[in-house]
C-alpha cells in the first residue's frame, strides 16, 4: 500500500520517509484508535492530520517522502494544502489499489478503527477528491490503471 510505495519512492530518490499516522502516534503518545476513540474523537483526530501534515508541509517541505492517511481528504484545509503543493510543483502521488483489494486488507488489519461506513461508499465519496489532490498516480500491483495521470514506473 501507500506506506510500502512511499518507503519505496524515499529510497529509490534517498530522501526520508515519514508516516504521518506513525507521527502522528510518536507525537501524541497514543494510537490512532486511542486518539480516535478518546473524547476528540474522529474530529479531534482530523484536526490533528491536518495540523500535522500542515507542520511537516512548512518545515520538511523538501527531500521528504510523506504518507498522508486516506482521510486526509475528507478536510477542504488539507485538500487545498495538496493542491497548491501540486501547483507549485510538488509532486503528490495517489497510491491506487484496487478497492477490493483495500477492503479485504481493512477488515483483516485489527489495529485501525472500525469504520461505521461501508468501506465502499467511504471510498466513493473521497475518490474525486484523491483525483483533484495528486498530479500522479502509482498503480499498486494488481490495479489497472486509466488514463489522464501520469504514472511513475
Amino acid at each position: 500500500g501507500k506506506t510500502t510505495a512511499g518507503r519505496w519512492m524515499a529510497k529509490m530518490l534517498d530522501w526520508k520517509f515519514i508516516d504521518l499516522d506513525e507521527e502522528l502516534e510518536r507525537r501524541s503518545g497514543k494510537t490512532i484508535p486511542e486518539i480516535i476513540n478518546s473524547p476528540k474523537g474522529w474530529d479531534g483526530f482530523r484536526q490533528d492530520e491536518l495540523d500535522l501534515l500542515q507542520d511537516v508541509a512548512e518545515n520538511m517541505s523538501e527531500c521528504h517522502v510523506l504518507s498522508c492517511g486516506g482521510g486526509i481528504v475528507e478536510m477542504p484545509k488539507a485538500r487545498e494544502l495538496l493542491q497548491n503543493y501540486c501547483n507549485s510543483g510538488g509532486m503528490v502521488v495517489l497510491v491506487h489499489r484496487n478497492i477490493d483489494q483495500v477492503i479485504e486488507y481493512l477488515m483483516r488489519d485489527t489495529t485501525r478503527p472500525a469504520y461505521t461506513t461501508e468501506i465502499r461508499q467511504v471510498y466513493e465519496r473521497r475518490k474525486a477528491w484523491y483525483e483533484v489532490c495528486c498530479n500522479h498516480i502509482y498503480y499498486s500491483p494488481h490495479s489497472t490503471p486509466n488514463t489522464g495521470y501520469n504514472s511513475i514506473p
